[in-house]
């Protein structure tokens, strides 16, 4: 299967890296949350409406933990990097009954190939200013895709809006530090688990592309994503196995949400989406343009 997992981030540096030591004191990974800009900072009616999500970079490679150490907060930093999703433990307490839950989540993250400080601010809104300059603002949040659908999309309507969700499974380029190996079964410290071969974002498209999505995908379906990263805060279900409470437990979810999405193989509708896309673009440009 052909391998596209790339992003391309400017943001601002919303606090100084964390970095995380082992038990004999080296470094063990390192985080920086960011701010990022989605491109088009005026709306289709041309009101100013800049739009911005918080992704969070995040590596165990040592050099990059080196580059990492010296990132400061309003600093505005260029990342190319890959997406990777990782499973995060935590330990939940029952409001009722008092009851020690542990759960995990899936967290995606930007694992950063490169960094480098372009700008730096006095202050975060100076910062925010950097990113609203329209060249910049164009490239600020980019993300490009090739995965295959480990699941049958969901659609939801609200209002005069409509949402498609999924998950994919996309092919890693590359090695990420970190990964476990199957040394122990197989004796080759180059080969990856089987499940750390590969990463599972999940995807939230809108509108007509949603629309498509719903109509033309199903579990299997291999697509390329054009889009950009979306992040929100998404309430998780968690029922207590002890008092059958049900808790919700507050979380930050990156999604990767598309401008176009190109369908590839084991998709519904034979009709190519190639211009099912040129048209839903050609359309926004009119709409923009009058």
């Amino acid at each position: 299967m052909a391998k596209e997992n790339y992003a391309l981030i400017i943001g601002v540096v919303t606090q100084d890296t964390t970095i995380t030591k082992n038990e004999v004191g080296d470094p063990k990974n390192a985080i920086i949350p960011i701010t990022s800009i989605r491109r088009g900072i005026y709306d289709k009616a041309g009101n100013f409406n800049p739009e911005w999500d918080n992704p969070i970079l995040y590596t165990e490679d040592a050099r990059m933990i080196y580059t990492m150490q010296n990132v400061k907060k309003n600093d505005v930093v260029l990342s190319k990097c890959v997406l990777i999703t990782k499973p995060i433990a935590r330990k939940i307490q029952c409001p009722s009954c008092g009851e020690i839950i542990e759960d995990t989540i899936t967290v995606t993250f930007l694992y950063p190939v490169s960094i480098k400080t372009i700008y730096h601010a006095e202050s975060t809104s100076a910062a925010k200013e950097y990113l609203l300059n329209f060249d910049v603002a164009e490239v600020s949040n980019t993300v490009k895709m090739i995965g295959r659908l480990t699941c049958d999309p969901t659609f939801t309507e609200f209002g005069n809006r409509c949402r498609c969700n999924y998950k994919i499974a996309v092919n890693r380029k590359l090695f990420v530090a970190g990964s476990q190996k199957d040394s122990n079964v197989t004796g080759d410290l180059n080969r990856m688990r089987e499940e750390e071969r590969s990463d599972y974002p999940y995807v939230a498209s809108y509108g007509e592309v949603a629309r498509n999505d719903y109509e033309q995908l199903q579990t299997g379906s291999l697509i390329y994503i054009d889009g950009y990263l979306h992040t929100m805060a998404v309430d998780n279900k968690i029922i207590c196995p002890s008092c059958e409470e049900e808790i919700r437990k507050r979380a930050m979810h990156m999604y990767i949400t598309p401008y176009s999405v190109e369908y590839l193989e084991n998709c519904k509708l034979k009709e190519s989406t190639r211009n099912l896309n040129k048209k839903i673009e050609d359309r926004e440009k009119e709409e923009v343009n009058e």
